[in-house]
């Protein structure tokens, strides 16, 4: 399959729904199609599919997106914002919901400059999902 460029959540949409409508037709007229072109209908419709998946996957892993949408049930990345005394930087970081504490105040905890921070004034605008390991050499 060759490289597909990743797509807007909007671009998207738009081909899940010609995708919808592709199926809708397809189920109208299948009474009255033969077996070979029921294959070939789904045959197509399972590269579309697939087609779409890598173009999901291409867009999860290295879209920034606003903090507001980001999961707090696990690390990822974040993005802190340029300040006056430090430049912008990508930490990894996860929510504490402090759910101990008799007031809790939750914040995004990360590591910067290899120390845990508790830095509630410097908090994240953008996260996105961690990157896997590269593999080991083989030898």
């Amino acid at each position: 399959m060759p490289d597909m460029p990743a797509m807007t959540a909007e671009q998207v949409r738009a081909e899940l729904e010609k995708l919808a409508h592709k199926m809708a037709e397809f189920r109208c007229a299948g009474s009255s199609m033969c077996a070979s072109s029921v294959h070939m209908y789904m045959g197509q419709f399972a590269e579309q599919a697939k087609a779409i998946a890598a173009r999901l996957s291409g867009m999860a892993a290295d879209t920034w997106r606003p903090i507001e949408t980001a999961p707090k049930d696990r690390r990822i990345e974040l993005w802190i914002p340029k300040s006056r005394y430090n430049p912008g930087v990508a930490v990894h970081g996860e929510w504490d919901a402090q759910l101990f504490h008799h007031r809790p105040r939750p914040f995004w905890r990360y590591e910067i400059y290899h120390r845990e921070t508790n830095m509630r004034e410097r908090q994240p605008s953008h996260w996105r999902e961690l990157h896997a390991a590269p593999e080991p050499p083989h030898v």
